[in-house]
C-alpha cells in the first residue's frame, strides 16, 4: 500500500473536508495531511483562518483515518515535504494544479485516481 499525502486549510472543517480526506486515505494504508499554517493562509488570503492553526491540527488528527499532521509553511515546499514525508501519492482537490505556489515536479505519473466508490481525485505518485 502507499503512503497518501495532502495538503490544506480545513478552516471551518465541514463534511466537504471529511469526504475529501475520506477519499486519499481510501487510496494507501496512511495519510498524512499538511495544515496550512496560519502564518501561510495569512500570507495567501491577506487574513488569518477562522480557526488557529492548533485548533485545525487537534480536529484534523482527531479522524481515525488520519495517520500525522504537520504544518504546510510554504506552498513553495510541498515537494520537500513530500520527500520529507516518503510520500508515495500526492492526493489534491480538483481546485488544485501541480505548480500552484511552487512547482512539485518529482513525481513519475500524474492523472486522475478512482477510488473504491466511483469518485476521482487529482493524484501524483512517486517511486523512490
Amino acid at each position: 500500500m502507499a503512503r497518501v499525502i495532502t495538503f490544506g486549510t480545513f478552516d471551518v472543517f465541514h463534511v466537504g473536508h471529511v469526504r475529501i480526506l475520506k477519499r486519499a486515505a481510501e487510496l494507501g494504508n496512511e495519510l498524512i495531511v499538511g495544515l496550512s499554517s496560519d502564518q501561510l493562509n495569512f500570507k495567501k488570503k491577506g487574513r488569518l483562518p477562522v480557526y488557529s492553526q492548533n485548533d485545525r491540527a487537534e480536529i484534523i488528527a482527531s479522524l481515525s483515518f488520519v495517520t500525522e499532521t504537520f504544518f504546510e509553511e510554504s506552498l513553495e515546499l510541498k515537494a520537500e515535504y513530500i520527500k520529507q514525508f516518503n510520500a508515495d501519492l500526492l492526493v489534491m482537490g480538483d481546485d488544485w494544479e501541480a505548480g500552484e505556489g511552487g512547482e512539485v515536479g518529482v513525481g513519475v505519473g500524474d492523472g486522475v485516481c478512482a477510488g473504491k466508490k466511483g469518485w476521482e481525485a487529482r493524484c501524483w505518485w512517486w517511486l523512490w
